[in-house]
């Protein structure tokens, strides 16, 4: 029987066509007996290879588009267009591998494993289980492609995979070179771009009211604080009548969600780093009595709860935002004053006396119970309605909404990233040459020629959080006198200290020096 293909050793894959053919000789018959048969003129070893008078020379079966050179050593099969005219029309296909982890380099004894001669080699590992499924917690699963999936392999840890909705590049997917017999794991820390489309998208999160015995803990999404600067303020006049005349502020904050200022856990007492808070409205009031401090202070409350613009015509929130819930308090520098009983001075008893009166009577509907320490009155959980979600009756429960249509998403991750374009140079630094970098950007060239002329990539939402903390002191800060420098402390908001530990840790929290464009 004639055989249809043939198994052959490569001897040379460095074309000079580059066309992806190589030297190789058939196993089973003697090449210095093929070559001396050679005659008009004697076969040169020096002049012939690579020419038509060489017997040697494979052309690629896969199209040229499809690039897969085998290795000098290696095996691969071959097939004659007509194989009683052998060395004509003469093809190869790459041979078979030792496993999955030898693609780098498998020998001509290590491809005939699984032909008709490789009885005699042990059988490399599994890397699933014999029905098909991948062992618990294998550290492998993802490191090769999958049945039903396309991909082009390179001889190491960069691949290219095809899936239905997806598609990865990958370069580094191994943690460490692969062995053939020992198990490899994944390198979190690979290059990989990824596109996928999704049939549908998380669209938000919504809360639903459901019947339950079990409490209702939301997230505060606002905060109201209002400070009086000199609760100490008392004028007895000749006949004895005593007047206050007050001069505060109110503020309103946007809060970041954290466990300490959900619904279940925050109290008049709570701290509120200022990173986690961003002032969105602020209102001085000045020469006010206690009566009209108190109504000042309560009409505020009120119109965010009625709607989104106050009294003054100054709008707060947008239309159909979800301001709830809000929490309103005293601020914590008053309620340190408030609380303290320390000091025996008769100007804090004075500012106590004040402050008690004012934060009692500061409330949403006047059915709600005076303010205490730990009170949770201060609590709008939904409009007019204070204190903790009804526990025994009703609970929000948290649910996701999807929208059914595809979406698109791209990802592009690895330990340092680098946006470049041709077109584009930084000011002060040197434009970057591209020359000799059409098979790929060798190391040296990121280190000694991209990374000194780019420049990190901002981080939005730290940047804002910096020029927020800045745009507070700005409008809270005071004078001593005119033309004096800041006082360190602004009036319920950032101190100078806070200023320089920001401008201090700016560097690292706003720039990413691993995300690098030009």
């Amino acid at each position: 029987m004639t055989p249809i293909f043939y198994q052959c050793t490569v001897l040379n894959n460095q074309d000079p066509l580059m066309l992806g053919r190589v030297r190789a000789r058939i196993n089973i018959i003697n090449y210095p007996d093929v070559l001396e048969s050679i005659t008009s003129p004697k076969w040169s070893e020096k002049d012939d290879i690579w020419t038509d008078r060489d017997p040697l020379v494979f052309y690629p079966l896969l199209p040229y588009f499809v690039y897969q050179v085998p290795k000098v050593g290696e095996l691969i099969q071959v097939m004659f267009v007509n194989p009683d005219f052998k060395y004509q029309n003469q093809y190869y296909v790459q041979s078979n591998f030792f496993s999955v982890n030898s693609t780098f380099n498998t020998n001509n004894a290590g491809g005939a494993k699984f032909t008709g001669v490789g009885m005699q080699f042990k059988p490399p590992r599994n890397i699933k289980n014999q029905n098909g499924t991948w062992p618990a917690k294998s550290p492998e699963k993802g490191l090769y492609p999958e049945p039903g999936d396309n991909a082009l392999l390179g001889r190491g840890s960069a691949d290219f995979i095809l899936k239905e909705t997806e598609t990865l590049l990958r370069a580094g997917k191994y943690s460490s070179s692969p062995q053939s017999n020992v198990v490899n794991s994944a390198n979190n820390n690979r290059a990989f771009l990824q596109l996928s489309i999704f049939d549908k998208t998380k669209t938000s999160e919504k809360i639903e009211r459901v019947l339950t015995s079990k409490p209702i803990t939301l997230s505060v999404l606002h905060l109201i604080e209002w400070t009086i600067e000199n609760p100490e303020n008392k004028i007895i006049s000749p006949n004895g009548t005593i007047t206050n005349r007050f001069t505060g502020s109110i503020s309103i904050y946007s809060l970041k969600e954290s466990l300490e200022t959900n619904t279940e856990n925050i109290q008049v007492s709570t701290i509120i780093p200022i990173q986690n808070k961003y002032l969105i409205y602020y209102e001085r009031f000045s020469n006010l009595d206690m009566t009209e401090t108190i109504n000042l202070i309560n009409g505020f409350i009120k119109s965010c709860n009625d709607g989104n613009v106050l009294s003054n015509g100054n709008r707060i929130f947008t239309e159909g935002q979800n301001k709830f819930p809000i929490y309103f308090r005293i601020s914590e520098l008053n309620y340190k004053q408030l609380t303290d009983t320390s000091s025996t001075d008769p100007l804090l008893q004075d500012a106590k006396d004040n402050l008690t009166i004012i934060n009692s009577n500061v409330k949403l509907n006047s059915v709600d119970e005076s303010s205490t320490a730990d009170s949770k009155f201060g609590l709008i959980w939904k409009q007019n309605t204070t204190g903790l979600p009804l526990q025994t009756e009703i609970q929000k429960v948290k649910t996701e909404q999807y929208e059914y249509k595809p979406s698109t998403v791209a990802a592009l991750g690895a330990q340092k990233i680098y946006l470049l374009s041709q077109d584009s140079k930084i000011d002060g630094k040197k434009e970057i040459n591209f020359a000799n970098t059409i098979y790929g950007i060798p190391e040296s060239g990121f280190t000694q020629n991209i990374l000194p002329n780019t420049s990190s990539l901002v981080r939005g939402e730290e940047l804002l959080e910096y020029i927020n903390l800045i745009y507070e002191f700005l409008i809270k800060h005071t004078h001593a006198y005119p033309g004096l420098t800041p006082i360190s402390q602004s009036i319920g908001g950032p101190s100078i200290k806070d200023l320089n530990t920001a401008n201090q840790n700016a560097k690292n929290k706003i720039l990413n020096t691993n995300i690098r464009l030009n």
